[in-house]
């Protein structure tokens, strides 16, 4: 019989190579076995790759057929089995390989050689051996996921965590994610960019690409910008298979600051980048059809603004032009319509500590409402969870219904947070808002484009063109102010409570916003 011998040598894994598995450690026993029977390698194959795949193996694959072709058949030498194989496709083959060819197969460490002469029982428990190696991988894996979903239950990420957040290691405790001091800056800056309205992703991520933000190895693009954005890790939630759990690790931003964003990404008002600046882009609504008016420039100096919309999708729109200049008129005449001495601005912000006296048993009762809520929503999860274990629910309702679930209680948790605001909190925002006004005509002359944009998304949600009139809608915690006699309003207590509603109601983007203009 032929002394033409083939190696092959394979390990799966680090801790393979680290622990006695190595290839070189493979090829020196298997070169010595060939000694001691008297072959001659002809050719060695190496490679460390997984085996629990059927089509995951290129060497193998390469080895096999290189064996076939050899006239008079060959030797195969492997450590034994869990080398050469750990799935039932690959023994199968080297079953027929022995049963029906002139190649042998030897499993040095096992004792077992298989070739045509070799009797049932030798078949036999390489069959038991294969299956064994099958098994060990599937076994390991339902291990590891179940170790996964269980890190993830506790809070701890059981993935690799996102730019901005780094894993450490210290000793041989289990890696902790840490703030990546160097890059969660520029993470930050994305998101209170984007909460502004005034960006696109490219926009962010050309401004952080002139400040050198690096994914891994090359400067920061518009779909990481994008992914970034939508990624809950950062308020210190996080997506684990499709179910959000509360994390461990600290938050990069805040919980108002992430929906702000993903407000601004429903309603697709990000401006696109344009060869102009174009100050009233994405602001000004037809009055008509709904859609915003797109800038146009005539002569290379006169902006008109106009609707390209479709009215009930049968005829094109034909709202008249609007000038810039016009907008530009109304703007600042809103602006300057706003005037509040200091002596009425004292006197709200009395009226404004009143009113938490008045109003402290309905924030407590509501704070006790929504406690109750929680706890009812936690106990209906935990409900859910028990069905989904017992097989009463599918897995598919099971994931809706703990987002839709966990979602609510993590906006009665904000909305419990925000009643717990002391009254120091809401005079310092009242503050920033009357600061901000008394400003505004002054910021609105002087500020550079983008500042003046972002001066204009904080007082105004949006403008209406009729063809005719111009109407300024103001945010909501402004509409008071803009609307009442200030006087007036000073005078009437229940103006004077919803004016602190509505301020205890904005998010936090909102003044920080106004802290930015007032420093611009």
């Amino acid at each position: 019989m032929t002394n033409k011998a083939i190696i092959y040598a394979r390990v799966s894994s680090k801790e393979q190579e680290t622990g006695g598995f190595s290839i070189p450690a493979q090829l020196d026993f298997l070169r010595n076995y060939a000694q001691q029977k008297g072959f001659d390698i002809i050719k060695t194959f190496t490679e460390s790759v997984s085996a629990k795949d059927k089509n995951s193996r290129i060497e193998y694959d390469n080895m096999i057929k290189f064996a076939r072709a050899q006239k008079g058949g060959c030797h195969i030498l492997v450590e034994k089995t869990d080398r050469l194989l750990r799935n039932e496709f690959n023994s199968a083959e080297i079953i027929e390989l022995a049963r029906t060819t002139d190649i042998s197969v030897h499993l040095a460490k096992e004792s077992l050689v298989l070739d045509k002469n070799s009797p049932p029982t030798t078949f036999f428990i390489f069959t038991m051996f294969s299956a064994n190696s099958s098994l060990y991988p599937r076994n390991l894996s339902n291990e590891v996921k179940k170790g996964m979903n269980k890190k993830a239950e506790l809070g701890f990420y059981p993935g690799k965590t996102p730019v901005g957040y780094k894993n450490i290691r210290i000793g041989k405790q289990p890696p902790q994610i840490v703030v990546d001091e160097e890059k969660a800056p520029f993470v930050i800056k994305a998101f209170e960019l984007y909460s502004t309205g005034n960006y696109s992703f490219s926009q962010i991520a050309e401004i952080l690409s002139k400040e050198n933000f690096k994914m891994r190895s090359r400067l920061v693009k518009k779909n990481n910008i994008d992914v970034i954005l939508k990624n809950p890790f950062y308020t210190g939630d996080f997506l684990y298979k499709g179910m959000y759990y509360s994390g461990k690790h600290t938050p990069l931003i805040s919980k108002e600051l992430f929906f702000q964003c993903k407000k601004i990404m429903e309603q697709g008002k990000t401006p696109y980048k344009n060869k102009y600046e174009f100050l009233f882009n994405n602001i000004i609504q037809c009055a008509d059809c709904g859609q915003y008016l797109t800038a146009d420039i005539k002569k290379g100096k006169y902006v008109y603004y106009r609707c390209f919309g479709n009215k009930n999708n049968d005829f094109r729109c034909k709202t008249k032009l609007l000038p810039q200049t016009k907008v530009e008129e109304a703007v600042i005449e809103c602006l300057n319509n706003i005037h509040i001495t200091q002596e009425q601005k004292s006197e709200l912000l009395a009226k404004i500590k009143m009113c938490f006296k008045s109003d402290s048993q309905n924030f407590a009762n509501l704070f006790e409402k929504n406690s109750k809520k929680i706890i009812e929503l936690k106990n209906k999860i935990d409900k859910l969870y028990t069905d989904k274990l017992d097989g009463i629910i599918p897995n598919e309702f099971f994931i809706e219904k703990y987002n839709s679930w966990s979602a609510e209680v993590s906006q009665l948790n904000e909305q419990n947070n925000s009643l717990m605001q002391d009254a120091d909190d809401i005079i310092q925002k009242c503050e920033l808002i009357l600061e901000l006004l008394n400003q505004a005509p002054s910021l609105y002359l002087r500020l550079d484009y983008d500042n003046k944009r972002l001066l204009l998304k904080t007082l105004f949600s949006h403008f209406s063109w009729d063809g005719e009139t111009l109407t300024l809608h103001t945010k909501k915690v402004f509409e008071l102010l803009f609307k009442h006699n200030f006087s007036k309003m000073v005078g009437d207590i229940g103006q004077i409570s919803k004016f602190k509603k509505d301020i205890n109601s904005e998010n936090i983007v909102l003044f920080k916003n106004i802290k930015k203009l007032l420093v611009a």
